[in-house]
């Protein structure tokens, strides 16, 4: 039950910073965006690791789901 609160509550923190950059609402935020949100989370948004999985997403916008996977993997390969 503690796990997934703590889950529920990163989630939350995850949406939260997402949509403070999705100002149009649309779901999507560009890459400059992106990395500054990451940045704001205390990621190593200079990463390039980071780089090759935003290629992988194949264009230049980012939905709430690759910023969410983003946000794994950063906090995977800073662990």
């Amino acid at each position: 039950m503690k796990i997934q609160k703590q889950e529920d509550e990163e989630n939350s923190e995850i949406k939260e910073v997402f949509d403070l950059f999705d100002t149009d609402k649309k779901g999507i935020i560009n890459i400059p965006e992106t990395l500054e949100s990451l940045k704001i989370m205390q990621m190593d948004e200079t990463d390039p690791d980071l780089y090759d999985l935003i290629s992988s997403f194949g264009n230049t916008d980012i939905n709430y789901q690759q910023f969410k996977t983003l946000y794994t993997s950063c906090v995977k390969s800073s662990s």
